[in-house]
């Protein structure tokens, strides 16, 4: 019987995995890092299955501990992330309570597994209290008792808390890997598969959301729309656009940036045609329009574009006036018709 990762794309990780469990030796605590939705939550609960799997084979996915586990029912696997404030907005940080609660938990015998596992989405929003309350655990930790801490950016989280975690980095998935899950697993057609693939940026959960909500590459389609229009609009419509961008910045910081991460695709693609390199393009139903920014600027001037959106980015992520730096990105970038 073979074992059933639902990790996809991550074969290091699985095998080094792989061995611990065969030595009996899954460490007390785990920090996965990873950019988003590229399968950290996934990972850790596969870690979870696999240390309360019955099967010889673990994690096998079909013993009662497996498949209580993943659909969140198993009272020995617990997920910690960001509460929701009496307001209903979720709060910014993981609370010492929070983590008090879970201390009190793990100093209990597991109910009906092996193991006790406890899962910590957003690992680098633990507050200050609350960090250094986990440290204690981490330190002295209860038999039959599994930490995992996920986080995007290992460098937010607190360094004594760093040296106390087995740590696992997961990197972008090869595009082939992905487009061949979502042809298997998802039933899309080749195309399609491959048209999420290059958008997913080799993020596997980002792909998976995409395959099952058409809604997703609906909604980049027509910023794409917009993108275009803007490139090929007189400065005025362009300063609009920077201003509408500017005035959802405070209210969607998240949605700006995503936005932007559509403008370095799109003008990376520029590049990539422009260097003869048609086959790695992401935006490929676009080819067309993007052939023609080609043609019409140099390999120089969509480099300084390209420079252009990451410098924005940057100031925008240390809180620079947004309209001032959007403003800033729009005059630097070559007229196109």
């Amino acid at each position: 019987m073979q074992t059933m990762w639902k990790t996809v794309g991550h074969d290091k990780a699985i095998r080094t995995l792989n061995r611990s469990i065969t030595a009996e030796r899954l460490a007390h605590s785990y920090l996965i890092t990873g950019p988003s939705k590229i399968g950290k939550t996934t990972l850790a609960l596969d870690i979870a299955r696999a240390a309360n799997c019955t099967s010889d084979n673990r994690p096998c996915g079909t013993c009662r501990q497996c498949q209580r586990i993943t659909p969140g029912l198993h009272p020995d696997v617990r997920t910690i992330g960001l509460e929701a404030a009496r307001s209903g907005r979720l709060r910014t940080q993981i609370s010492i309570e929070q983590v008090r609660e879970i201390q009190r938990d793990a100093s209990l015998l597991p109910y009906e597994g092996r193991s006790r596992v406890f899962i910590f989405e957003n690992g680098e929003k633990l507050s200050g209290e609350a960090a250094n309350s986990l440290l204690k655990t981490l330190e002295e930790p209860p038999d039959r008792v599994i930490i995992i801490i996920v986080a995007s950016d290992a460098n937010a989280v607190l360094p004594t808390i760093l040296s106390r975690c087995r740590r696992i980095d997961l990197r972008t998935a090869p595009p082939g890997i992905i487009a061949d899950y979502l042809v298997e697993e998802k039933s899309l057609s080749r195309e399609r598969a491959e048209e999420i693939s290059g958008l997913s940026g080799g993020r596997i959960g980002w792909a998976i959301e995409a395959a099952d909500d058409p809604a997703i590459i609906t909604r980049i389609a027509e910023a794409l729309d917009l993108i275009e229009a803007t490139v090929k609009g007189p400065l005025a419509e362009r300063f609009d656009y920077s201003e509408s961008l500017a005035r959802r910045f405070s209210a969607d910081r998240q949605g700006v940036f995503t936005e932007l991460d559509l403008w370095q695709s799109w003008w990376r693609d520029v590049l990539l045609i422009g260097q003869r390199k048609h086959e790695l393009v992401v935006n490929s139903s676009r080819k067309e329009t993007l052939t023609s920014v080609a043609d019409q600027n140099s390999i120089e001037e969509v480099s300084a574009s390209l420079r252009a959106i990451r410098r924005t980015v940057f100031l925008l992520e240390r809180n620079v006036s947004p309209r001032l730096a959007l403003e800033s990105m729009m005059m630097k970038l070559p007229v196109v018709s």
